[in-house]
This record gives C-alpha cells, sequence and structure tokens, in this order.
C-alpha cells in the first residue's frame, strides 16, 4: 500500500479552514504567553504592567474574532447585516453571540457559541501555561 509522503510539519496538514485558524490562533496566544514570560521582570507585576498584559490578551482576541467573523462569513457567503464582525470585535461577550445567531440557525448557533467559548478558555489556559513555564525556566 503506498502512502503519500508528508509534506512540511503535520500541522499544515490540516484541511478544514476553521480548525487550521484554531490551531493558528492558539499557537499565536502560546507565543504572547511566551513573550510576556520572557519580558516580565524576575518580581511580581505591578497593577500598571498587569494591564498591558491584559491588554495584549485583549487585543488579540478582539483581532482573532474580527479575523474569523469575516472569514467564516465568506466561506459561508453570508453577509450579515450592518457590521457585525466589528461589533464582535469590538465587544464580544454581548456582539459575538448576535453575530452567531444573526447569520445561522439557533441550534447551530448555539453549538458554535459553547465550542467558541470552550476553545476561548483553553488557548487562555495555554497562554497562561505557556506565560508559566518560561517564568519557571527563568528562575
Amino acid at each position: 500500500m503506498n502512502m503519500p509522503a508528508m509534506q512540511g510539519p503535520a500541522w499544515l496538514a490540516v484541511r478544514s479552514p476553521n480548525a487550521r485558524r484554531a490551531l493558528t490562533w492558539a499557537l499565536v496566544f502560546i507565543a504572547a504567553g511566551v513573550l510576556v514570560g520572557l519580558i516580565m521582570p524576575m518580581r511580581p507585576l505591578t497593577v500598571r504592567e498587569q494591564g498591558a498584559t491584559d491588554l495584549l490578551i485583549g487585543v488579540l482576541t478582539s483581532i482573532m474574532v474580527y479575523m474569523w467573523c469575516r472569514a467564516e462569513a465568506t466561506e459561508r457567503r453570508v453577509v450579515p447585516s450592518g457590521r457585525f464582525a466589528l461589533w464582535a470585535a469590538v465587544l464580544p461577550p454581548v456582539f459575538f453571540p448576535v453575530y452567531l445567531y444573526r447569520t445561522r440557525a439557533a441550534r447551530a448557533a448555539t453549538l458554535t457559541l459553547i465550542g467558541s467559548v470552550l476553545y476561548y478558555i483553553a488557548i487562555n489556559l495555554l497562554n497562561a501555561a505557556a506565560m508559566s513555564a518560561v517564568i519557571e525556566l527563568r528562575t
């Protein structure tokens, strides 16, 4: 039996665009955690420094939500009214569910919302784990 040779890293072999985006953003959040861990001094963060790291995660989240909404709408050939992708990025806890329920059936929107929340929790845990690992390696 002839098996095709694998070209490049295994994560590039993911065929689904949504899966590729999910993996890419997970890697971005891990990289952000590593970056914060490298930049973080050997002392506890001040309130201002903690605010800066929170802002970094918030900006990454907004970019991720906006890009996902735009790409997903293009793939599904759905044109949501207004600027729902932009609003979903500006205030995700409120407008991301609105975006989902405006662009798909209620059951599909609910399942997508549950999956999105679980994915967001997972990438933030990966971010925190990467940051903690780098801090532990530095000490």
